[in-house]
Formats: C-alpha cells, sequence, structure tokens
C-alpha cells in the first residue's frame, strides 16, 4: 500500500504535466492567429506605411459620383440596351469605340441586361449629351431597328494620355416607348487623386513602384473608367 506522501508525487507531476501542454496549446494558436493577420498584412514591421495604405484604400474606397435618376427610373427599368457613341476624335485610339465596348461587355456582366453595340455613329455636333436634347423620331428608329428599350448615349468628353492621366465620361440613358431621360451623369477618373490612383492600379495588378506601360495606358483607363460606371448604374436597379 503506497503512502500518501508517494501519492501526492503522482499527481502533482501529473497536474504539472497537464499544464505544460496547456500552455504549449495556447501558444500554438497564438501563432495560427498571428499568422492570419500576417496573410492580410504581410508587412510585420510597426507602423507600417504600406499596411495602413491598404487598410485606408479599402475602407475609403472611390465615392460614388452624382447621377440624375428620374423618378420614373424603377418603372422603366432596362431589359434591352442599346449603346450609341460619337465619331472617334482620335483615330490613333479610337477611344469612343474602346469605351463603347468596355461599357458593353461591363453592363452585361454587373446588371444581367441585354446590351448591344450600334453599328452607325453619331456626329458629335448632334450628340444628345452635347446638344441638351434628343430627337424622339431617330430614338423610335433605334428602337425599332435594334428591338431595344433602352438607347445609352455614352461620350468620352475628354481624355488625357500624359502622366497623370484623366479621362471624363458623359452617359445618358433614355427610354424608347416613353422619350424620357431616365439617367444621366458625367464621370471624372484623376490619376493625381491618391484614392483613384490607388484602385486603378489594383485593377490592372500593378503597384505605383513598378515600372511598367500599362500604367500609362489609356485603354487601360477608359477600362477602369468603364467599369466603375457600369457599376454605378447597375445599383440603380439591383
Amino acid at each position: 500500500m503506497t503512502s500518501w506522501c508517494e501519492r501526492f508525487q503522482r499527481t502533482g507531476i501529473r497536474a504539472v504535466y497537464k499544464q505544460t501542454l496547456a500552455m504549449v496549446f495556447m501558444v500554438a494558436l497564438t501563432a495560427v492567429a498571428a499568422s492570419d493577420v500576417l496573410a492580410v498584412f504581410p508587412c510585420c514591421k510597426k507602423n507600417c506605411t504600406t499596411c495602413q495604405q491598404h487598410s485606408h484604400a479599402a475602407a475609403a474606397g472611390i465615392p460614388q459620383q452624382p447621377m440624375r435618376i428620374s423618378p420614373l427610373a424603377q418603372q422603366l427599368r432596362p431589359d434591352r440596351v442599346l449603346i450609341v457613341t460619337p465619331l472617334d476624335r482620335q483615330d490613333r485610339l479610337k477611344e469612343q469605340v474602346a469605351l463603347m465596348r468596355r461599357l458593353a461587355t461591363k453592363l452585361r456582366a454587373k446588371s444581367g441586361f441585354d446590351v448591344i453595340e450600334a453599328s452607325e455613329r453619331v456626329c458629335e455636333e448632334t450628340f444628345p449629351i452635347r446638344t441638351g436634347q434628343f430627337d424622339e423620331r431617330k430614338l423610335v428608329q433605334l428602337g425599332r431597328k435594334y428591338l431595344v428599350d433602352t438607347v445609352m448615349y455614352c461620350n468620352i468628353e475628354s481624355i488625357d494620355a500624359y502622366c497623370p492621366m484623366r479621362l471624363e465620361i458623359q452617359f445618358l440613358l433614355v427610354n424608347v416607348n416613353q422619350s424620357v431621360s431616365i439617367v444621366s451623369g458625367s464621370q471624372r477618373f484623376d490619376l493625381s487623386d491618391k484614392t483613384t490612383e490607388s484602385f486603378f492600379y489594383q485593377s490592372i495588378g500593378t503597384d505605383r513602384v513598378i515600372d511598367t506601360t500599362l500604367k500609362n495606358s489609356p485603354s487601360r483607363l477608359i477600362d477602369f473608367g468603364a467599369s466603375r460606371v457600369a457599376g454605378d448604374l447597375s445599383r440603380i436597379w439591383n
């Protein structure tokens, strides 16, 4: 029969052993949690500007630019949209055609609308966005020809391909059946703005410090702007 001293030594050793295992387990959990944090913010330095920039950019985002939305917009939700642009002013860049194609692709993906690209162009002097009015007869003709319920006039008002690049896109959506404007607006994308610049670099998968021709590509900026416009438009009806 064992004495109380021997029993105390055995139970004491087991208690220490269990406590040691518990400490090892807690250390392992702490290491896993730390690795998760580092996966989000890969830098581990205190007051790291890289981590701060990532967190601030994610929190701030790019503010949605104002649009004029008709009270009838929800009742006249587009189903089949025709995109019309004016003639290209820069034959080398073909900026209007690039905008139309990218807007059509982004709108299909973000809104679910059936989007069609118009084969004909409109003279800029008579373009509805510039004149502030549209010809109802021509509007109905376009609706019948392409079997659409909405015509979207869009235009690159200005583009500056020099660093920092700048772009302004104007757009006007008109319901064919009612001949009324449902949405219009003008959006500007200026890469001299640090937030816009940051999100532009993210969209092309690069960074400010990386030297690449993509950073100075007007077509990439048009794609970025078209995606923003399509996203803002789709949120009206989503």
